[in-house]
């Protein structure tokens, strides 16, 4: 606003300066009120329909937040859509993928200033054409990578050693199954082992087998153990729960969800639990399982029953290979091909393509009580047109940092160009939090002085002091407190703290919580005055 002009506009030369400068206060109150009661309004309107879905949720008004740099293209030519991404370490990570001619390349990605992508040269992978491709990372400096030879129809793998940053050197080709197979998923369990998951295709079974990786890139394999009979219907997806538990989730013959666990004995031996639905009408497409802790889990898939929503639901481990789930989750959005991966214990970041614009999407899932899912309230576009995202069994999606991912996908409206992206993720913590010395001390009550030096993203809900007696010790919101509630922001507060005894000693504290958590400031020591004390009247 042009305030010159808006005065010129809007000044009364009939009335005194004193009587103009009332006016214009009192509008620009009247907007901030009206600001206010909308903003207000709208919080109200997002908290009562959180409410109805999930109760334990409803507080959470402000939620973690995803935002995208710019887009970078992986080896410059048009590629099939088969990717699967690795980090290597916080700045490294490799990309795996094959081009329209199905030929397979790997190349390692380089990324600087938060979210800028520099690539080295693309290596060819095999020396005939592959599909069906995996990778996982061992260590900063070596991955392996798993495919299915186009030609022989049979799974193969080699190991990748990455050195001056971006260049890579292959090992031999060594054979895991030496028939036909399809839809690959591995996962790492250390730095020399990893298990490979895939369908027996001539044999129609799902089967799982661990490698063991020695002198740098050969490569051994353990027994084939099978952990689903009748061909699996879609792509299994495979997870490290901790160093002798995996979970596999994929859908069976008859297209309903179902999930495993394998448990690790003797380095590359796998005992399997039983078959558990997660989804018993019928799932879709890619099928995406991702660890939380180690005896949880995070599934995302697209529910066939229900329209082919984009659908979460979390999985309990208990008994070492038993599995209970929670209720199902939709995002709302109905598409085709997904992933997901976890940001923290309670948070996860799902991307998937909407059927209603072909647009590669993602957005924010936070778990509470153990099993329950909210999703954030609109979703962040990754790539603006039409996009073909990742391949059955593959991963194009991975957290490069607590607060990074890279993002993998085929550009369809760009002549298919293969790109890749970093996305940044802005989670809410609890709340920074200092204590000053106790003011007003009388008999029994006395000032409490704190400060929030920082919200942690959100604003806090409560702000306030816990106390208890004594000389030692920090006292917690279990013992007495004195607080607000409202919305707020940075900046020092009091709070009178009442009821307490003469001549007694007190240890008191600050805290405020925000939707993240609670958080304290230090403890100091306040004695109250005592019942004779003279000078209390001064």
């Amino acid at each position: 606003m042009d305030i010159r002009k808006y005065l010129q506009k809007n000044w009364n030369f009939g009335k005194s300066i004193e009587q103009n400068a009332i006016y214009f206060n009192t509008k620009e109150n009247q907007a901030k009120k009206t600001r206010n009661k909308m903003i207000l309004l709208s919080l109200f309107i997002v908290g009562l329909s959180l409410l109805f879905h999930n109760p334990a949720l409803s507080f959470l008004l402000l939620m973690a937040t995803l935002t995208y740099g710019s887009e970078y293209a992986v080896g410059g030519n048009p590629c099939f859509g088969d990717y699967s991404v690795s980090v290597l370490d916080s700045t490294h990570f490799v990309i795996c993928y094959a081009d329209v001619d199905d030929n397979a390349f790997a190349v390692i990605g380089v990324v600087s200033s938060v979210n800028q992508i520099a690539y080295g040269t693309p290596v060819a992978i095999e020396d005939h054409t592959s599909s069906n491709i995996s990778t996982v990372a061992l260590d900063s400096t070596h991955f392996a990578v798993m495919s299915k030879n186009t030609n022989e129809k049979n799974g193969q793998a080699r190991v990748g050693v990455v050195s001056s940053g971006n260049v890579i050197t292959f090992g031999d080709i060594y054979t895991f199954h030496s028939t036909r197979v399809e839809m690959i998923s591995s996962c790492k369990i250390d730095s020399t082992h990893f298990v490979i998951t895939y369908n027996d295709y001539d044999d129609a079974l799902g089967e799982s087998l661990i490698a063991t990786l020695s002198n740098g890139d050969d490569l051994s394999f353990g027994s084939v153990y099978t952990y689903c009979t009748g061909s699996p219907n879609s792509s299994p997806s495979v997870s490290l729960l901790d160093s002798t538990h995996f979970v596999i989730a994929f859908s069976d013959v008859d297209g309903k969800g179902k999930s495993i666990i394998g448990v690790i004995s003797s380095t590359t031996v796998i005992t399997y639990g039983d078959l558990y639905y997660f989804n018993n009408a019928g799932t879709y497409r890619n099928i995406n399982v991702a660890t939380l802790d180690s005896t949880h889990f995070v599934i995302f898939y697209c529910d066939y029953a229900n329209s082919l929503y984009h659908t979460a639901i979390v999985g309990t481990v208990s008994n070492g290979d038993e599995i209970a789930y929670g209720s199902e989750y939709s995002t709302g959005y109905a598409g085709e091909y997904g992933g997901v991966i976890v940001v923290d214990s309670t948070h996860f970041i799902a991307t998937y393509i909407k059927s209603s614009d072909t647009k590669l999407y993602s957005l924010v899932g936070t778990i509470s009580n153990v099993n329950q899912v909210a999703f954030s309230d609109t979703d962040t576009v990754v790539n603006n047109a039409e996009t073909w995202f990742t391949n059955e069994g593959g991963t194009g999606i991975v957290l490069l940092d607590s607060g990074h991912l890279v993002i993998a996908f085929r550009d369809t409206a760009n002549s298919g160009i293969g790109k890749s992206i970093i996305g940044t993720y802005v989670g809410v913590v609890a709340p920074t939090v200092t204590t000053q010395a106790v003011s007003s001390v009388d008999k029994t009550t006395a000032t409490g002085n704190g400060n929030i030096t920082a919200t942690g993203g959100a604003n806090c809900t409560r702000r306030g002091f816990c106390y208890k007696v004594g000389t030692s010790g920090d006292p917690t919101t279990s013992d007495s407190t004195a607080y607000d509630n409202g919305d707020y922001g940075t900046g020092a507060y009091t709070k009178a703290i009442t009821g307490l005894t003469a001549g007694t000693g007190y240890r008191v504290r600050a805290y405020a919580i925000n939707s993240a958590g609670t958080s304290y400031g230090d403890t100091v020591q306040v004695t109250t005055l005592s019942a004779g004390d003279f000078f209390n009247f001064f």
